[in-house]
């Protein structure tokens, strides 16, 4: 194969797969792939850790919508005793995510490629998401009818709506992103 067919065979691919990326974000989920700000994820990395700091092992903490995988690399890498799992519908940034935590050699997690409308989060004792505004009212009745007693949730920057308050609100970085805490 020469240059030129592999410079061809290669653009080919990348402009599928933006394609693809496109249709999900559009017409699919509705819902961009944004990455957390690197202060957000530190920040809430530093309440996952203080939440588990005194609790037994094993915990479950979920990603709902972890795109490419940063944020729940970052949680696994910093609680080793939890399972964490990443859900991500969009095929490209749920790729993304498989090689870097296959990259990343860790054991307590995954990414699974699945809506997380259909995932049930009844046995989940930490939630943590960045989700469009667009969502939210349909996530806080999500989280309200199946998360268990207890389960902490973590939003970037999003208020969850319908009878939800927060307990704390954590700023970080420069931006002074927040970090909202819930308790169910």
């Amino acid at each position: 194969m020469d240059l030129s067919t592999s410079l061809y065979s290669l653009t080919l691919l990348i402009l599928i797969g933006l394609a693809v990326n496109e249709y999900y974000t559009f017409f699919k989920t509705g819902v961009p792939t944004i990455r957390s700000w690197a202060a957000s994820r530190q920040k809430m990395v530093a309440l996952l850790k203080a939440e588990f700091a005194t609790r037994p092992a094993p915990y479950q903490i979920i990603d709902l919508g972890s795109g490419n995988g940063i944020l729940a690399i970052a949680i696994a890498r910093a609680l080793p005793n939890a399972t964490v799992v990443g859900i991500e519908l969009s095929p490209l940034p749920h790729a993304t995510a498989c090689l870097r935590q296959r990259f990343s050699g860790l054991k307590n997690l995954r990414f699974i490629r699945q809506d997380f409308w259909t995932y049930a989060l009844n046995t989940t004792d930490a939630i943590v998401f960045y989700q469009n505004s667009k969502i939210i009212e349909r996530l806080s009745q999500k989280l309200a009818q199946e998360t268990k007693p207890g389960a902490l949730i973590l939003s970037n920057e999003v208020h969850l709506s319908a009878g939800w308050q927060p307990i704390a609100s954590h700023p970080a970085g420069w931006l002074k992103r927040n970090i909202m805490v819930y308790r169910r």
